[in-house]
């Protein structure tokens, strides 16, 4: 028997049976849910952020947020509206993390978050000792701060119906219940299974960056002629000194870099040889003198180099190579446990499965053991995805699709997690905490009318023509044009000012 609360209310009666879908996606995929309501005059439609709880019995199958509502009619004239909700994560995402830590556990990390941007959530179980140098969120959702961090463990986290959020390690939340051909736990003919061995891969190399090997030195021959020396190694560190001519007595030489700085006095040192890193040259602005020696000595970066074979399945299948290029692998050590771990993820065949069951308590990322005798399999499977759907108007079922763990027991895949190293996290990247103000500004004008004067007087204005010597100009009839400034002689128009007598 299902039951559906909106806001805590039962809704259940309202609901369309056969409508009810409940989808819980693998750990931390946002989880979904749909169904329909037929509307009546006494009943209005969930909203946008309406608080959704579905339970099939007594176990709380889905918790979240109304998300959209479409209405339509159904038949003439009874409206009908489709709800579709999505889990706890949408309200989880509402604000922005902006945070930096350095050298903090991970489940103080997690509390923090919560505890600053989303204090209705709890962390009782996230737990992790594991201290991260530093890692800094910058305007990220919460879900994704959280992610970021499982993946540096390589963790698995959910949050449950109950705005609980769980922090673990892979392969470690087990189902309550496993599958055999008799104990009924699943419809037997329900139960299906595949196998896939395209992406088989039995010997792993790993090609990463370089590290610093032990320390190294050795001497070169100044020839008297040569300016440049070429090292057998890139070098951390590298230290060049210069001999007297009986080669005995050594004096360090300011080291700069080749095509960024210059031979010369530099910030208080004197460059005398400078130093191509990718060319693995060293050159001196005058060849040294016959019978001199240069020593070098630095930790030569050496290339990570890495392996990992499964025996058996070489055997088997003979050898099937994978090779993974990270430079941002920097250590033999992880190298081998990045080859160890390719190996468990793909050394043998897939199998995937599903089945249909009645029992509630299983859940996205669980473990489940399904066996049979029958069909000769025992497989350990991750549950990647449950629906909750109806089997009849009245009655419901889940379907459980299955991913294989590979043919490691729960045992063997713990020991084999590859441990985490200490590493900094986004060493130029900053936080930013941006505020929006919501402050009001009043602002008054003050208009003074000031009444208008009448002001009266007399202008007199006359006009008087003079040429350039202040003689008064005589007008004269017809086309003239004055032989020099001096004439005083203008050809007059009437509507100028010209009178004639």
């Amino acid at each position: 028997m299902i039951d559906i609360k909106i806001n805590g209310t039962t809704i259940a009666e309202w609901v369309v049976p056969e409508s009810v879908i409940v989808i819980q996606n693998l750990t931390n995929e946002l989880d979904t849910a749909q169904f329909s309501i037929r509307l009546v005059p006494t009943r209005t439609a969930p909203v946008f952020n309406d608080d959704v709880i579905i339970y099939d019995g007594s176990a709380k199958i889905f918790a979240g947020k109304v998300a959209e509502v479409g209405e339509v009619l159904e038949g003439a004239l009874l409206p009908l509206a489709r709800v579709r909700c999505v889990d706890h994560t949408f309200e989880l995402d509402r604000l922005l993390a902006a945070k930096t830590y350095n050298n903090t556990a991970i489940s103080a990390i997690i509390s923090n978050l919560v505890s600053s941007y989303a204090p209705t959530f709890g962390t009782a179980f996230a737990s992790s000792s594991f201290v991260i140098e530093k890692i800094v969120f910058n305007q990220i959702p919460l879900s994704q701060c959280i992610r970021r961090m499982a993946d540096i463990l390589r963790y698995d986290w959910y949050i449950d119906e109950d705005k609980q959020i769980h922090f673990f390690e892979k392969f470690t939340n087990t189902a309550p219940y496993n599958l055999t051909d008799t104990n009924g736990n699943y419809v037997y003919k329900s139960l299906t299974r595949s196998q896939d061995g395209s992406q088989v891969v039995n010997r792993v190399k790993v090609r990463g960056g370089e590290y610093n090997g032990n320390s190294y030195a050795d001497i070169l021959n100044a020839t008297g002629s040569a300016t440049s020396f070429l090292l057998p190694y890139r070098f951390a560190g590298l230290v060049i000194e210069l001999s007297d001519t009986s080669g005995t007595a050594y004096a360090v030489q300011g080291l700069g870099i080749d095509f960024i700085d210059t031979f010369g006095t530099a910030t208080g040192t004197t460059i005398a040889v400078l130093y191509n890193y990718q060319e693995k040259t060293i050159r001196f602005e005058t060849a040294p003198t016959s019978g001199k020696k240069i020593r070098y000595t630095g930790n030569p970066k050496v290339p990570v180099l890495a392996i990992a074979e499964d025996s058996v399945g070489v055997a088997q299948y003979r050898a099937i190579e994978k090779l993974i290029k990270d430079t941002s692998i920097v250590s033999n050590a992880i190298a081998r446990r990045r080859a160890s771990a390719e190996l468990i993820a793909f050394a043998d065949v897939v199998v995937d499965a599903t089945f249909r069951t009645y029992e509630p308590g299983l859940r996205a990322g669980m473990l489940i053991n399904v066996a049979s005798t029958n069909r000769n399999f025992n497989d350990d499977l991750l549950i990647k995805q449950i629906i909750f759907q109806p089997r009849t108007n009245s009655e419901y079922e889940y379907k459980v699709n299955c991913i294989s763990t590979q043919r490691y027991t729960l045992l063997d895949l713990l020991r084999k997690i590859i441990t985490p190293d200490p590493r900094p996290e986004d060493e130029a990247e900053t936080s930013e905490q941006i505020f929006a103000i919501n402050d009001q500004v009043d602002s008054a004008d003050i208009w003074t009318n000031v009444a208008a004067e009448l002001t009266t007087g007399t202008v007199t204005v006359s006009d008087a023509w003079i040429d350039a010597a202040g003689t008064a100009i005589a007008w004269v009839y017809g086309y003239y044009a004055p032989p020099t400034h001096a004439t005083t002689k203008r050809m007059g128009r009437y509507n100028r000012g010209a009178t004639y007598s």
